[in-house]
């Protein structure tokens, strides 16, 4: 894997890790500027591939949502 791809099999939680890192660095300000453009195009992926695991995440509780009876079919059955 080359220095700015990242690992698309990440968790949620890793990849946050990874852009907390790369904010970090780049709030020092320290290294060239070529370098500080490269992190920063890292860190633009990290927040992406966070943001698609965010919608996906979403998709799925509003899929399982609609599942759970509404309060009306609840009381119709005795509260069961």
């Amino acid at each position: 894997m080359e220095k700015n791809e990242i690992n698309s099999e990440l968790s949620f939680e890793q990849a946050l890790v990874k852009l907390e890192e790369i904010v970090e660095q780049l709030s020092t300000g320290s290294g060239s500027l070529e370098e500080l453009v490269r992190q920063y195009e890292i860190g633009i992926k990290y927040l992406n591939q966070c943001r698609s695991k965010l919608e996906e995440a979403e998709t799925r509780i509003n899929i399982l949502s609609k599942e759970i009876p509404n309060a009306t079919n609840r009381e119709d059955n005795n509260g069961f």
